[in-house]
């Protein structure tokens, strides 16, 4: 009776840590794209920028799309960039930081090769917009920036390179004063509009905690089989 309590025991006990494993992966995850504009990227640019994976919905044609919207303090990219996908038609990416140089990356996966020109520095407005053609398909697509207006003489546009060179845009600039930046984007395609969630691909793989918990599970598993001691064999 005792060996069978401690057997149970032992599985429960198990049974906890697994579970308790499972949840720390679960927090560890990126934040659901429910939208509470709280998204953490899910993406890294060659360059190491972070930035967010998404994939578009709605029209004949659905390519991806990897975007970042990142400031250049040493060390790159902090405080980190959130997204917000409450208007899955125009996703909002978000940043506490104020001052000094930005950074705009964009790539298209899916449609064409990807190779698209950087677009013209924003208007008064903070808009600015572009198209690609592609045979018979016509992506528009606008970006918008706030709150605070562009120094247009520092926007400058240039191909980051990964490979093939040209996959993709970057844009490097200035902000007029501002409080907490922002950087939205729509696309239509053939005049409709193409919503977005977050996507799996070009995600980075699970980072060293998580495979720490993985393996701390498994090993676990593996310590309760043998240390289980064996059942006698039943009379016949």
């Amino acid at each position: 009776m005792l060996d069978r309590l401690s057997g149970r025991s032992g599985t429960a006990r198990l049974a906890a840590a697994i579970g308790a494993g499972c949840l720390a992966l679960a927090a560890a995850a990126p934040a659901s794209a429910a939208g509470d504009g709280s998204v953490r990227p899910n993406y890294t640019f060659p360059a190491g920028l972070a930035g967010f994976a998404l994939q578009s919905h709605g029209g004949v044609i659905n390519p991806g799309v990897l975007v970042g919207f990142n400031p250049q303090p040493d060390p790159p990219g902090l405080p980190v960039t959130t997204l917000d996908l409450r208007d899955p038609f125009r996703p909002v990416m978000n940043n506490e930081t104020i001052g000094g140089d930005w950074s705009l990356h964009f790539w298209i996966e899916g449609f064409g090769d990807g190779s698209v020109t950087p677009p013209p520095a924003p208007n008064t407005d903070g808009n600015t917009s572009f198209r690609h053609v592609l045979g018979d398909h016509i992506l528009d697509i606008t970006f918008a920036v706030g709150p605070g207006q562009v120094d247009q003489s520092s926007w400058v546009g240039f191909n980051p390179q990964p490979d093939p060179p040209g996959f993709g845009f970057g844009v490097q600039f200035n902000f007029l004063p501002e409080v907490d930046p922002w950087a939205a984007f729509t696309i239509t395609l053939d005049d409709t509009p193409l919503s977005f969630t977050l996507a799996d691909f070009g995600a980075p793989s699970p980072e060293p905690a998580t495979w720490s918990l993985l393996l701390l599970g498994f090993g676990l598993a593996g310590w309760r089989l043998r240390s289980r001691p064996p059942r006698p064999a039943r009379a016949a």
